[in-house]
């Protein structure tokens, strides 16, 4: 028979087994529903360009819960955050395997996913996929290595006073995207439709508040493209011209992503809300097609403006 005092260790282990168990569930069950995020699109697993382009017009956070209309991050919040993020990511990581195999190493995987989402392990992150693409990431990861001389406290009241959020080109543009007042001298970052990419919460939310928020998107757009399959595509920093790369600089690539991205939204709420499409009894796979045929175009009219404006002769080279 069990002492008192081991009845009471006894029970305080179930019930902890058993909220940690119901929160994960939770989890899996807001996923679900999509009201929940599990850890951000990542190289290292094969998710590419896209998968991030599409969160970030959505406006979702990683490890996240959607409360009215706002992606609320929940993963400093441990260990209730910690293992409705859990949960997430595990239905998430079910959900994307072909194999029943790929969905057990993707739950095996969930643990880690998550705790490299966090910001003290960022850099661990950053390593690993400097390690798997260091032609991609390795520039970054030494700019952000460079970067974190700046005290974490002045880097947060920087993104307090300025709430665009800032692309550095080079070591010492991130130094000063991390500084306040000289944080405005780096260019903005470029959202995948051609957008200025902004932060919100004003100071006291990007400085104090753990609880980062975003506002989720509600354009139906948006929503018939993951539908479909499709996402916004964010163009290559080189292109070909006469078999030459031309690699475009971190200004004209901002340049080339605004018109781009503009232009593909435009053609693409043109192209998938034409009434013919219903009229014709189009199905999935020809709106898809008719989504695909009209980022092309969007990229075929940027690039004309491009290539003009260097004087260079129009070919059709693709992204």
């Amino acid at each position: 028979e069990l002492s008192i005092p081991d009845q009471k260790k006894l029970a305080e282990n179930l019930g902890r087994s058993v909220t940690g168990s119901t929160l994960v569930f939770l989890g899996a069950m807001l996923a679900r529903e999509g009201k929940a995020t599990g850890a951000a699109p990542s190289q290292i697993t094969g998710e590419g360009p896209r998968d991030r382009a599409m969160w970030e017009e959505q406006g979702k956070l990683p490890n996240a819960v959607n409360i009215g209309g706002k992606w609320v991050q929940i993963a400093n919040i441990s260990p209730p955050g910690m293992l409705i993020s859990l949960g997430a990511q595990m239905y998430n990581a079910a959900q994307n395997a072909e194999t029943p195999a790929g969905a057990i190493a993707g739950a095996a995987f969930t643990i880690p996913r998550i705790a490299l989402d966090q910001s003290f392990l960022r850099g661990v992150s950053g390593a690993l996929e400097t390690v798997n693409d260091p032609g991609r990431f390795g520039e970054r990861f030494a700019e952000n290595t460079v970067g974190s001389i700046v005290p974490a406290g002045v880097a947060a009241i920087a993104r307090g006073v300025d709430p665009v959020v800032r692309q550095p080109d080079g070591m010492m543009e991130t130094i000063q995207s991390r500084i306040p007042g000289l944080s405005k001298n780096v260019s903005p970052r470029i959202k995948p439709f051609g957008d200025v990419a902004t932060r919100e919460g004003g100071f006291f939310g990007n400085t104090l508040n753990p609880l980062r928020t975003q506002t989720a998107s509600d354009d139906p757009l948006l929503a018939e493209m993951e539908r479909l399959g499709l996402a916004p595509r964010v163009a290559a920093k080189s292109y070909k011209s006469r078999g030459e790369t031309i690699k475009r600089t971190p200004q004209e690539q901002r340049e080339f992503q605004a018109a781009y991205g503009q232009r593909q939204k435009e053609l693409l709420r043109i192209g998938l809300n034409d009434p013919r499409l219903k009229r014709f009894g189009a199905t999935d796979e020809d709106r898809k097609d008719i989504g695909e045929k009209a980022q092309s175009a969007a990229y075929r009219f940027a690039k004309a403006n491009e290539v003009s404006k260097r004087g260079q002769p129009l070919l059709a080279g693709r992204r």
